[in-house]
């Protein structure tokens, strides 16, 4: 969902990426922001944020398995809130502080030193900025559908809470902002200490009044303003307080001077050009969901059952589209508890399994396929259940980290449904899939082939000892030299 001014363009080169943004500010004046950063350090900072998906898998709590759990969360720049392992923001902000910088001299070359202004303008710019629904897992990492700065600077395009982390990330270098993080059911917004004008929106934390500030765009709201929506109260509040910042000896982030520039046209320009794209396709605009369960983007529930713990619903869209599922409890989100199969051409089935009685909330997210990495929002279905212990799958389990290639492929898992696998077990493995010459299952570095049988390939493995390692069903697609990964399990007790 793009505003139309708007463009974004990226070269990437062998040492750097260079950045050239145009947008408009409060009063309608275009302009565009030039930055660029050293290669190696933006992949690396990228790279780094996420946690595996065995995170979210069953552990034995052991003293040397939670010390290896919070290592992993730590670097990954995620904490332990209660039961869930959710994205740092505060851990974030500080990290990401490096690759901000530049947009904060940017911030004052545009609007100068009056505080309203620079507000104001760093709205402007950061609702700018194409917005898109992101996956929870990338390559082989949980994301919980949050980009950092540079990740999404590369891809063009964000999400509410990656727009609120580079909005507070910006303002991090300045002192005189006092900040907090707004967290309301499926949104993050954020508040800026102040006094605000009688048509202002605020909120008082501990003591100290906060105007409301709403970056996630498009809708070019001014500070104070949150267009439709009117919040009476949040989930969380988070007062940004950035900790675990860069290194001091870690590799330069900024390659070049930045330089702001009223935009005489160049933005034109910049739109005709083929700008490449690095990682992944900008993101096409998500239709607004309809009313109920019917779908946005052809998607709509043709049948929905609960047996046990588990789910099940038939799901029908439109040929060569790709779905994705994502499931929350009482607004937080539960990873690896969705997978969707396809059925035939045009109906998919999603599984979604509850480990305790809630309220509910599955979305489904759809694609055409093809290379594009953005999922926009097809579906909701909201249900209550009531745990019954009978006729349940284990308590626990969840479903194999799928990538996008195995939805791309018309992918139907059969066996083993659910992760963690039996360390050292000799486990048969049953899937079909579609364009496939060869498959195989990937375990310490050993492929182990598949056979086909009919439209399905089937065989038996011996899994190895060492809990936590990964198993990945992989595929040669006709024509290609090279194995793509599918799906993962993690071996576990």
């Amino acid at each position: 969902m793009k505003n139309p001014h708007a463009v974004q363009h990226v070269r990437a080169g062998t040492d750097t990426y260079a950045f050239e943004y145009a947008f408009k500010d409060q009063n309608e004046a275009p302009w565009i922001w030039s930055w660029s950063y050293n290669r190696k350090a933006t992949d690396a900072a990228i790279d780094q944020f996420g946690v595996p998906p065995f995170i979210y898998e069953p552990y034995r709590p052991t003293e040397r398995e939670l010390e290896r759990r919070r290592r992993v969360i730590h670097a990954g720049l995620f904490r332990q809130n209660g039961d869930y392992v959710e994205p740092d923001y505060n851990a974030m902000v500080g990290h990401y502080m490096d690759f901000a910088e530049p947009l904060h001299g940017l911030l004052e070359q545009t609007a100068g030193s009056r505080r309203s202004d620079k507000l104001e303008t760093l709205l402007k710019f950061v609702q700018d900025i194409p917005y898109g629904i992101l996956p929870d897992r990338l390559k082989d990492r949980v994301i919980a559908g949050v980009l950092p700065p540079p990740h999404m600077f590369v891809e063009r395009w964000g999400d509410c809470d990656s727009k609120a982390v580079l909005f507070a990330s910006v303002l991090a270098h300045d002192p005189s902002m006092r900040l907090v993080f707004l967290l309301v059911p499926n949104h993050i917004l954020l508040a800026v200490e102040g006094i605000p004008r009688p048509y202002q929106h605020a909120v008082e934390v501990k003591g100290r009044t906060y105007i409301l500030a709403e970056p996630v765009g498009p809708g070019r709201v001014d500070l104070g303003d949150t267009g439709a929506y009117r919040y009476d109260r949040f989930n969380d509040v988070i007062e940004v307080r950035p900790t675990r910042l860069r290194a001091r000896d870690a590799s330069p982030v900024v390659a070049a001077a930045p330089r702001a520039s009223r935009d005489d046209g160049r933005s034109r320009t910049l739109a005709a050009q083929a700008a490449p794209t690095p990682i992944s396709a900008a993101p096409s605009a998500p239709a607004a969901p309809a009313a109920g369960d019917g779908g946005g983007r052809g998607v709509f529930i043709e049948r929905s059952n609960v047996e046990g713990n588990m789910l099940s619903m038939t799901l029908r869209a439109g040929p060569g589209t790709t779905l994705m599922g994502s499931l929350e409890r009482s607004g937080h989100k539960i990873p690896g508890k969705v997978m969707i199969r396809n059925l035939d051409a045009s109906r998919h089935e999603l599984l979604a399994l509850f480990d305790r009685s809630g309220d509910y909330r599955v979305t489904v997210f759809a694609k055409p396929k093809g290379p594009s990495m953005e999922f926009p929002f097809a579906l909701d279905h909201r249900l209550s259940h009531t745990f019954d212990l009978s006729n349940t799958v284990r308590i626990g389990a969840v479903f194999p980290d799928l990538y996008t290639e195995f939805g791309e492929r018309d992918g139907f898992l059969e066996t083993p449904l659910v992760a963690p696998l039996q360390p050292g077990s000799t486990t048969r493995f049953r899937l079909w899939l579609t364009g496939a010459q060869e498959a195989g299952i990937l375990a310490e570095d050993a492929l182990t082939p598949l056979t086909r049988d009919g439209d399905f390939w089937k065989g038996e493995v011996n899994l190895p000892l060492e809990m936590g390692a990964q198993v990945v069903v992989v595929a040669r697609a006709e024509g290609s030299d090279e194995y793509l990964g599918l799906l993962s399990y993690a071996l576990g007790g």
